[in-house]
């Protein structure tokens, strides 16, 4: 037995600091082997796609903006004990992926010449996850897991709507200190 999970990318320049990109892939994932042979589980698929546009300039700073969707057909949740259930790991169903990422960095160090790097980093993310083409209400038979009682249109639990994190640091060839801070807004569970 065997899979193609194939994908494609693609980068066109519009200018020499401007770039619009793209791409397609497909993706796989076999349950373990107890799951497979116990419990029946079918393999998940999925098919990303993504659509992007990338500001590069030779001063150091770099940005993108990338819209996102990924499909996934028979989610493996694994070990879903979700509280005290049977830790059985299960297909969860058909989920929906899709949104936006912000992405930006500069160089202070290389755009004020100071001798060393001193970079800043700033990235969002917006996510909006759903369960979508499930034809029953209850996309799992473990009435005490995280995806119980589950329907189409509802929220996929923990992956949180709004993210958004902060980051610099000064680096010397020697030694570099780095901080960073990050924000995860609202999350289903």
């Amino acid at each position: 037995l065997g899979v193609i999970a194939p994908g494609i990318g693609a980068q066109y320049k519009l200018s020499n600091a401007l770039a619009l990109f793209g791409g397609i892939h497909r993706g796989y994932s076999v349950p373990g082997p107890v799951g497979s042979a116990s419990q029946n589980l079918k393999e998940e698929t999925s098919l990303g796609s993504e659509l992007g546009l990338r500001v590069a300039t030779p001063q150091g700073f770099r940005a993108d903006v990338t819209l996102f969707n990924t499909d996934f057909q028979n989610l493996i949740v694994e070990n879903n004990i979700g509280g005290g259930g049977s830790g059985v790991t299960q297909n969860a169903g058909n989920i929906r992926s899709r949104g936006l990422e912000f992405a930006a960095e500069v160089d202070a160090g290389k755009i004020f010449d100071r001798g060393f790097k001193n970079p800043y980093s700033l990235s969002f993310t917006y996510s909006d996850a759903r369960l979508v083409g499930n034809a029953n209400s209850t996309v799992s038979s473990d009435d005490t897991t995280i995806f119980s009682g589950g329907f189409d249109g509802a929220r996929v639990p923990y992956v949180p709507v709004f993210q958004a994190a902060f980051g610099t640091g000064i680096e010397t060839d020697v030694i570099g200190i780095h901080t960073d801070i990050e924000y995860s807004g609202e999350t289903f569970t």
